[in-house]
């Protein structure tokens, strides 16, 4: 995380998009913990895994509840 944040916080105010990838533990909650962060998306072969996992994670509070985007 501490990387991350030091990629992030130099980007910042420019167009660079961010990528988290090579997590050691590229796990649901930790995934979630990045995008919280800042990250713009998530290299892992496990986003099957994290993706499966948001309904479980949302019901112990871990993410907030799905909100559909507004239409523009």
């Amino acid at each position: 995380m501490e990387q991350f944040l030091i990629v992030r916080n130099t980007c910042a105010g420019s167009s660079t998009k961010v990528k988290v990838s090579g997590v050691e533990f590229p796990r649901p909650p930790n995934a979630y913990r990045f995008l919280l962060a800042g990250a713009d998306i998530i290299g892992t072969r496990f986003a099957p895994e994290v993706i499966d996992a948001l309904d479980t994670m949302r019901a112990v509070g871990l993410v907030p509840p799905y909100r559909p985007a507004q239409a523009r």
